[in-house]
């Protein structure tokens, strides 16, 4: 039989074993939590962050006033950016990724999509606003293709008024009231052959009433007996303000982009992210 005093001296060293075996698991087990913790708390912060350029390019790219000229890139750019820090919250919480390979990968990419998009919505902005600022409205391709259109819708607009004319004998006047281009015979066919151009300057028209691009002209898109009073000026004095505002948002964007990025990458290097 084995002396009492060895039986007992084995249990303080099972014990520390035991001890050290349920610590080390309970740490393992702190520690995915802390990291859960961390991942969760970042992400939202992320997310609050990063609101204002979010709804900024995704309102630039869908405001049909806008969307012309900067095109849908800062749309898809925000759309990223959510959807990149929502799917790596969701890979990074079943990772055992480390705190600091965590912030980056949810801090870069989001910024770089809308630092991006932003400069390139100002580049077109100021590039637009340049076009628009020429006596000559036909310099530059997009204001040239926007003329060409209205022209057609014109000379369209003009033969359909002309053949009511014919047709009920009523003056001229009368019937330009009456009649719209949208339901004139032709205009599908004048739709597929411009359709980004017609849809911006039937907007322009019956929105911010303005018509005719190079020239102040009579409304197109609708009609009304105090016409006069309804067309303000042509549409590309007030295609012009807008792009102004574009350039103005997407330099406040901009500016906030880039503090923001350097502000969390310098307070992600100051804290212990081991």
């Amino acid at each position: 039989m084995q002396p009492m005093s060895e039986r007992r001296g084995s249990h303080p060293g099972k014990l520390k074993e035991a001890w050290h075996f349920v610590s080390s698991g309970e740490r393992i087990h702190l520690s995915q939590h802390e990291l859960d913790t961390f991942q969760n708390k970042l992400t939202f912060a992320l997310l609050l962050v990063i609101s204002f350029p979010v709804v900024s390019c995704a309102w630039t790219s869908l405001n049909p006033d806008m969307a012309y000229w900067v095109g849908l890139s800062g749309f898809w750019a925000a759309a990223g950016s959510v959807f990149w820090l929502l799917v790596g919250h969701a890979v990074l919480s079943v990772s055992s990724i480390s705190r600091r390979d965590a912030s980056l990968l949810l801090l870069i990419v989001p910024f770089m999509l809308l630092l991006a998009a932003t400069h390139h919505q100002k580049f077109e902005a100021l590039s637009a606003s340049a076009q628009l600022g020429l006596r000559d409205c036909t310099a530059y391709p997009a204001t040239e293709r926007l003329e060409l259109a209205w022209q057609d819708a014109r000379s369209l607009f003009d033969n359909c008024v002309q053949l009511q004319v014919n047709l009920t004998g009523q003056p001229v006047a009368e019937v330009e009231l009456v009649t719209a281009l949208p339901r004139c015979p032709g205009y599908s066919k004048l739709l597929r052959s411009h359709p980004s151009e017609l849809g911006y300057l039937q907007h322009l028209e019956t929105t911010h009433h303005c018509s005719g691009w190079c020239r102040k002209h009579k409304a197109l898109f609708g009609r009304t007996a105090l016409e006069g009073d309804w067309v303000q000026d042509r549409c590309s004095l007030v295609a012009a303000s807008y792009v102004q505002e574009v350039e103005r948002t997407a330099s406040q964007t901009l500016i906030y982009c880039t503090g923001s990025f350097l502000l969390l990458g310098a307070g992600f290097s100051l804290l212990d992210l081991s």
